[in-house]
């Protein structure tokens, strides 16, 4: 054959991929375009949504930190265990957000949207990616190839993973709640990373693969650095390794594989750092329940159930609720329950393992992987009092959408010559997604402002839930409607006799109504439940100095600041002992320590003001008085005017 022959045939065999490639390129750009639209405009209806009293507001309307984006406030998203965790990317992005929309929810919300429609969109094209790896879904029939071409069955099931990823109730709690912003903006990152490791994998040449490796390294970094459950990632790039590409002989010695497995040692070393780090601060905020509260039985056999209630909620995701908490006690008829649960996921990995063998690989890998991203979560290292939570199956349920994308792939091909079946089987998938739709839309208006959150949970979970009746008190404080708060904080206490931050507030409302000694003795019952719990310990250094038990409050105080030298609030009480004490210069000092904290403490600037005004250092008073004003303070017209006057 010539060389123009060659030529010629070459060329015809170029033309007919780019044939192929065009059309699917521009399928896979439309699938995106949908996926990514019909989950941002699902999720629309959260604009509207306030924040809920629920960590909103230690990550965002009452955290001074991410009012800017100095080296300071850097340094402190670097540094800080603030929240029980360290993630300086969360607290990156929602400074971010304060820049561009202040404390309106609205731009909060619409970050959170967007990232959720990136994620989607992530899905797909990962899910697209790996499917044209594995030749996914196999076991299609000969007869389909010529009417269904393989990319576009790879095709179909990265969109309908992704659809599901992106429409399903689940993810409500992830999306519309601002605090879990740290969900979805690791899981961007670790989509993220998990697609630049099949281009890595893919690379043909050394500098590519080292650029592809590198991007892929600091990308999990930025997952971990959003929220450590990405602590999974190496062992996901191995089962990959494993299955789809196939880079790992599983009856081959470790020698054989050694290259392979030293790659992800970096990753492993991150996840290791991340790890301590996450200890640390859940030890440093004493989130972790301690074995008395929560045995390690009952840990044990909810991290067996798990899995299996999880993805029952996938298939079934009725009575969505924010807060699911333990049983009091697990009875004889619990035990078995819960045993059925580890019995259903034995069985299922085992028949995950009889398809393997069979060469039906998909089935064990989403598996394996569903199972493996929720490890951090199954609750045996217990953090909070619930016992399962939504927002956990965000990205675990990946894996269980995959194998029904793959399921809806392997019918289309099977049909896809039959149009009235294609034409009946888009019914139903529609059908399905909008109900699913409706059902997110329905979990969006939970999470509206605190009372509808707070309320389902009571509705659902009646004298179950002591969290959610302290915090609808909480909420009925702040409306001032004080009373029906009270009783609130009573039904929490009654629930959980030592619930902390219950006590602490029964201790603020008895102080309200001018009962002292109640008061004290609700923050003593508060401290005994959590000793480092700092408002309670602030409060009843508050109650000391009301009775004039000045030496007490101080050593109050100066617990709260041993624990949190920025607690402004107890700068700023602690500077009120030291004036009353007849310590102004000391007073001054706790006053501007408390404005350093925190600037727009109008209280501080008003009383430092007078202070400098008693001083007659008569510039700075009317600095900081006027500081006030501006706060919103309501200074007294006559001590306004004095200052005002004064030389």
């Amino acid at each position: 054959m010539g060389k123009r022959s060659l030529r010629q045939k070459r060329s015809a065999e170029i033309r007919g991929r780019n044939r192929t490639r065009r059309p699917l390129r521009r399928m896979v750009i439309a699938g995106g375009i949908m996926v990514f639209m019909i989950a941002v405009l699902l999720y629309t209806p959260a604009l509207k949504n306030s924040f809920v009293n629920w960590d909103d507001g230690i990550y965002v309307y009452e955290n001074s930190h991410i009012r800017s984006l100095s080296p300071e406030a850097i340094r402190w998203m670097l540094t800080s265990f603030h929240a029980t965790n360290w993630h300086p990317l969360t607290w990156l992005s929602h400074a971010v957000d304060y820049a561009l929309s202040g404390y309106a929810p609205g731009g909060h919300h619409l970050t959170s949207i967007l990232l959720h429609g990136l994620n989607t969109l992530l899905v797909m094209l990962l899910t697209l990616q790996l499917s044209l790896t594995a030749h996914l879904p196999a076991h299609v029939s000969d007869s389909s190839v010529q009417t269904f071409p393989f990319p576009f069955k790879s095709l179909v099931t990265g969109c309908v993973t992704a659809l599901l990823f992106g429409i399903h109730p689940l993810h409500a709690e992830s999306v519309a709640w601002v605090a879990e912003r740290k969900n979805v903006l690791c899981t961007f990152f670790f989509l993220l990373a998990l697609l630049w490791y099949c281009f890595f994998v893919s690379a043909a040449g050394k500098r590519k693969r080292v650029a592809r490796f590198t991007a892929c390294l600091i990308l999990a970094a930025a997952a971990l650095m959003a929220k450590p459950m990405a602590v999974t990632l190496p062992l996901i790039l191995l089962l990959l390794d494993i299955y789809p590409f196939k880079r790992i002989n599983l009856s081959a010695g470790a020698d054989q594989n050694r290259q392979v497995l030293l790659e992800k040692v970096p990753f492993l070393l991150l996840s290791v750092i991340s790890a301590i780090l996450t200890v640390l601060a859940q030890h440093a905020g004493g989130a972790f329940e301690s074995l008395e509260r929560l045995p390690l039985s009952m840990r044990l056999v909810n991290a067996l159930h798990s899995p299996v209630f999880y993805v029952a909620k996938m298939l079934w995701p009725g009575e969505l609720v924010p807060f699911y908490p333990f049983p009091k006690v697990i009875g004889f008829l619990d035990l078995a329950y819960y045993s059925i649960s580890g019995i259903l996921v034995l069985s299922v990995t085992a028949g995950c393992i009889w398809l393997w063998k069979r060469g039906r690989y998909l089935f064990l890998t989403a598996w394996v992987y569903y199972l493996v991203t929720l490890l951090p979560v199954l609750g045996v290292i217990q953090v909070g009092s619930q016992a399962a939570a939504d927002r956990y199956t965000y990205l675990p349920g990946v894996g269980i959408f995959l194998l029904a994308g793959s399921g809806v792939s392997q019918l289309v091909a099977k049909f896809a010559g039959r149009k009235n079946i294609l034409a009946a089987g888009a019914v139903v998938v529609s059908l399905i997604c909008i109900a699913l739709g409706q059902l997110t839309v329905k979990q969006i208006a939970i999470w509206q402002d605190s009372e509808t959150l707070w309320t389902s949970v009571i509705k659902q979970f009646p004298g179950r839930v002591p969290i959610a009746h302290n915090n609808l008190g909480v909420l009925y404080d702040g409306r001032g409607l004080h009373d029906k708060a009270l009783e609130e904080y009573e039904r929490a206490v009654a629930i959980n006799p030592t619930f902390a931050d219950a006590h602490s507030n029964l201790g603020v409302s008895y102080k309200r109504k001018g009962n002292h000694e109640k008061a004290i003795e609700e923050y003593e019952k508060a401290l005994a439940g959590n000793p480092n719990l700092i408002e309670a310990r602030n409060n009843l250094g508050v109650a000391y100095q009301a009775k004039g038990m000045y030496d007490k409050a101080v050593q109050e105080y100066e617990k709260v600041l041993a624990i949190n030298p920025n607690f402004a609030e107890t700068h700023y009480n602690l500077g009120l002992v030291y004036y009353f004490q007849g310590m102004v210069d000391k007073a001054v000092d706790e006053y501007e320590k408390a404005i350093a904290v925190n600037p727009a403490l109008a209280v501080a600037h008003y009383k430092l003001g007078l202070t400098y005004y008693e001083t007659k250092d008569f510039a700075r008073a009317k600095i900081h008085i006027d500081r006030a004003q501006n706060l919103g303070y309501e200074v007294d017209a006559k001590i306004a005017e004095l200052i005002k006057q004064a030389p």
